[in-house]
């Protein structure tokens, strides 16, 4: 009996030194995780409320719109700055013209062709379109080859084929955006009714009325935005 006693107390004395031990434990990995330094009622160093979201302590730009905070805005304007401005306003216009199902276009007829609607052999590789005759200035659009890189050889014409050619166009331009635009339509057709090829957009679907006049539309509306632009500044 005196054995069992002793053994039971034995265990009751590991017991209760287990459970003190553990509490310490407890209090010591608070302690750790959480330092006290006396920081937590300093105003200094109190989170804020949108710590949590990345985007909210995203300070707005600076906007330098007023000629106070912008010194250089307060300067006169260069007119021919201004003139560069008027021209940023841009358009591109695509169209592509594809070869007849199973064929390709060969560099020779297309060559030949080219030269009947009055295009010129450009230095780049592609095929100009100029307001006149002379062939000065910039091209109203160019004609390039619908494969990488673009260009054509001229030198290797005979051995030239593509599946399909690229007619692009940039506005504002060296003529009337509305005529320039015309004039491509026009071209781009012929050319595909002479290649025997179809006549397509920039995604290389068949070019139909409605998709002409959507053509029509966007150099509308570009005008017009130049117009507003131009205005805005007259009376700036």
């Amino acid at each position: 009996m005196d054995e069992l006693r002793w053994i039971l107390l034995g265990v009751g004395a590991i017991l209760i030194a287990g459970i003190y031990l553990w509490g310490m434990r407890g209090s010591l990995v608070d302690r750790l995780r959480k330092p006290d330094h006396g920081l937590d009622d300093d105003p200094r160093f109190q989170l804020d409320s949108d710590a949590s979201d990345p985007l909210a302590r995203v300070e707005p730009p600076l906007d330098k719109s007023s000629p106070a905070d912008d010194p250089e805005a307060a300067e006169p304007r260069n007119p021919s700055v201004d003139m560069l401005d008027e021209e940023s306003e841009r358009l591109n216009l695509v169209l592509t013209i594809m070869a007849p199902a199973d064929g390709h276009i060969l560099g020779l007829e297309m060559a030949s062709i080219a030269s009947e609607l009055g295009l010129r052999k450009g230095r780049s590789g592609t095929l100009d379109c100029y307001p006149d005759e002379s062939g000065g200035g910039r091209p109203v659009f160019s004609i390039a080859n619908v494969l990488e890189p673009g260009s054509f050889d001229w030198s290797r014409l005979e051995a030239a084929r593509t599946p399909g050619l690229v007619c692009f166009m940039r506005l504002p331009g060296p003529t009337d955006p509305q005529s320039s635009l015309e004039l491509m339509l026009n071209v781009a057709s012929a050319m595909a009714d002479r290649l025997g090829g179809r006549l397509c957009d920039d995604r290389r679907n068949r070019l139909s009325q409605q998709g002409i006049e959507h053509l029509r539309s966007e150099v509308a509306e570009f005008e017009r935005r130049r117009r507003l632009e131009a205005l805005r500044r007259t009376r700036a």
